[in-house]
């Protein structure tokens, strides 16, 4: 009879063991680390606020060369995010959402791993700037929820893995350092507009983002020949921005506008009813490489006044290279819908 006693009582000894360190111990494992960068805070929040560029400065996204990434949603906004599957010893399968976005001061992230084991972490980048110079923090945890978390007594996420979230910054800081002609962000003054209801006739299709400027080449003077045809004005050049992709254009079309209650018997065209809506319009002088700093400010307009964004948002070329050739005369004017 005193074995079963001894084994009761040595079952009962481990458990309050174990119930005792599961209180006493973190429940979450932690990694903390820092770099110093050589630029003002908005370059290097362009950078940690995409996660276009998080795989690209990541060790782990760098190391897996089979990796495949599947972007949603406007990168660098609240509710993007990233699914990826790569080789299952190195980064495995999982998906990475944006849940908070404080413009030009930090970035948080939910982190779901998928395979080859199943957890949950949380990423957040904090930035700090004084006199041009700008220091990352990268905080990351690891929720072990009780008793599981008396592992942690065995094991430090920081010593583990603290190497790897240093490379990752020193690359993030070697890629921010190296941009040619660094400058601050740019803003542009946004401006509340009243945008009436429109119809426009357009060419509507899926494309890669680098397949814009050779799209709307082809397609723009279709549309036109089209009107001319059919004895109605040509107006400006719009491209119509259905859904984004921080990889590609997932949903673009060429328009120009018509009257209201237009048809058309083209087979490639269509014509879109615009309902009437808020806007925030930014208008730039120059090539097109300035729009992602018009879009900027554009979010970070949306995200102090706390509206809504709604599609699909417009990008007029009232001054183009169909129309002019000096590249400092075009003009864009990119209208964005909000409620």
């Amino acid at each position: 009879m005193k074995f079963p006693k001894l084994a009761a009582s040595f079952i009962v000894c481990v458990a309050l063991v174990t119930l005792v360190l599961s209180w006493l111990t973190p429940v979450k494992q932690t990694a903390d680390r820092s770099v110093t960068i050589q630029a003002p805070a908005a370059e290097v929040f362009k950078r940690i606020s995409r996660l276009e560029y998080f795989t690209q400065f990541a060790v782990w996204c760098k190391s897996d060369t089979a990796a495949r990434y599947k972007f949603s949603g406007i990168d660098g906004t609240t509710g993007a995010s990233t699914e990826w599957q790569g080789d299952p010893f190195l980064s495995g399968e999982g998906k990475m959402t944006i849940t908070a976005v404080d413009p030009g001061k930090s970035v948080t992230q939910s982190i779901e791993f998928i395979s080859p084991k199943k957890r949950k972490a949380v990423s957040v980048f904090t930035l700090s700037e004084a006199n041009g110079v700008t220091t990352v923090t990268w905080h990351f945890e690891i929720p072990t929820p009780r008793p599981w978390n008396i592992f942690n007594l065995f094991a430090s996420l920081d010593k583990e893995m603290g190497n790897d979230f240093e490379t990752s910054l020193n690359t993030l800081r070697d890629m921010v350092q190296s941009t040619p002609g660094l400058t601050p962000l740019k803003e542009f003054a946004v401006q509340e507009v009243d945008l009436p209801a429109a119809a426009y006739l357009q060419v509507k299709q899926q494309i890669r983002k680098d397949e814009i400027s050779s799209f709307c080449a082809q397609h723009f003077p279709l549309l036109k020949n089209e009107l001319i045809r059919t004895n109605l004005p040509v107006g400006i050049n719009t491209g119509i921005i259905y859904t984004w992709d921080p990889g590609a254009v997932a949903e673009f079309a060429t328009g120009i506008k018509v009257p209201e209650g237009t048809k058309t018997g083209n087979p490639i065209m269509q014509v879109y009813e615009l309902p009437a809506a808020k806007a925030l319009q930014v208008s730039y002088f120059g090539n097109y490489g300035k729009e992602a700093d018009a879009y900027a400010s554009i979010d970070k307009y949306i995200a102090d006044k706390k509206l809504k964004r709604l599609f699909p948002a417009l990008e007029e070329y009232v001054r183009g290279p169909v129309n002019e050739t000096d590249t400092l005369k075009w003009e864009t004017r990119i209208l964005v819908r909000v409620e």
